[in-house]
């Protein structure tokens, strides 16, 4: 979960192609924009190759004991605040990792009893209650990014190697700037994983709220970040896919739109967009090969909501395009438009 503050509304007019879900300028549920329009980090406070630094925030919920959502009483999460240095700092690791990022922050101490305010400092805290979201409020100035605060629920430090680590890399993510995306279209209309797993499609992105069998980071998360924050060079070898989806010969708003890389018989890698208001996608950052090529609606709305609450089409078959899409470096594959008819409904089951 993410809360973006937002100093002003602003919106996009309609006709252009919007990739990933990142944050624009200053509205979380905004049109979907391509990476060009992305509310990005202020240079000022992180620019290339600078760190940007996080600090503990010394207060008593890291500590003390606390109640989950049946009212019974848990073990303190941590002995000291100073204990939650190394499960930030190996979150942290996961999005600085990959090559294709331009990514550097640290977690640099323990600081004062921090307020999840603009004050400057990014903040990484505890919720006095065992019950809700984790979530990260992103501060901005005149639409860039300024300063980026996590506050954890308490019931998420319960498994450090696990589910609690995978959330506040989740929350991480949102720091960088992306927003939730699409789970893969593997979920039943009782939003359990189904028990056959194709094999275009495993671990859901960790910046959705689908399936992870382990905390880490999908192609589809690698390449959002390293969209918004590219190393030197990379998107001289990366290109993008575009086209438009329609439902019934309507424009199919906001359903996810998958591109799944092979090489030979074996699949390599998947990413997911989804189209915006007019059905025009682009999913960028691809390495170039061949791409297989999937749209429908969204299996699952978790996380998502806000394009539920903009039209999103959520009636709709699914199209598989069998024939491989071609993109090669620096330029961008137009595809014809795919077409779906109306057909099974997302699931209204929602995850935490």
């Amino acid at each position: 979960m993410a809360t973006l503050v937002a100093l002003a509304a602003v919106f996009v007019p309609g006709g252009d192609a919007f990739g990933y879900r990142f944050y624009w300028r200053t509205v979380d549920d905004s049109p979907l924009p391509v990476a060009a329009d992305a509310a990005r980090w202020d240079p000022a406070v992180w620019g290339p190759g600078r760190t940007l630094q996080f600090v503990v925030a010394d207060s008593p919920g890291w500590t003390e004991p606390w109640e989950d959502a049946r009212g019974e009483e848990q073990e303190p999460p941590f002995a000291s605040p100073a204990g939650v240095i190394p499960f930030a700092r190996k979150a942290l690791a996961y999005w600085s990792a990959p090559a294709s990022t331009d990514i550097h922050w640290a977690v640099t101490g323990v600081g004062g009893e921090l307020h999840a305010e603009r004050d400057h400092v990014n903040a990484i805290r505890m919720h006095p209650f065992g019950h809700g979201a984790s979530y990260a409020h992103i501060w901005d100035r005149n639409g860039v990014i300024v300063e980026c605060d996590v506050s954890l629920n308490p019931r998420h430090t319960q498994d450090l190697e696990g589910r609690a680590l995978e959330v506040l890399i989740h929350e991480f993510g949102h720091c960088l700037g992306l927003a939730h995306s699409a789970m893969f279209p593997t979920w039943d209309t009782w939003g359990w994983r189904h028990a056959f797993r194709p094999a275009l499609w495993d671990a859901d992105p960790v910046m959705s709220y689908g399936y992870l069998p382990e905390p880490a980071l999908t192609p589809d998360d690698r390449i959002g970040a390293s969209l918004l924050r590219p190393a030197p060079g990379w998107l001289d070898r990366v290109g993008s896919i575009a086209g438009q989806v329609t439902v019934d010969g309507r424009p199919a708003r906001y359903v996810p739109v998958f591109a799944t890389l092979i090489s030979g018989e074996e699949v390599v890698a998947s990413a997911n967009t989804f189209t915006n208001g007019e059905g025009f996608f682009a999913i960028e950052g691809l390495s170039p090969g061949g791409y297989l090529l999937a749209a429908g609606a969204m299996g699952d709305i978790s996380g998502n909501s806000s394009l539920v609450d903009r039209g999103a089409t959520l009636g709709s078959t699914d199209q598989y395009l069998l024939e491989p899409v071609r993109v090669a470096a620096g330029q961008v594959t137009r595809v014809p438009p795919i077409s779906l008819r109306a057909g099974r409904e997302a699931s209204p089951f929602r995850r935490e």
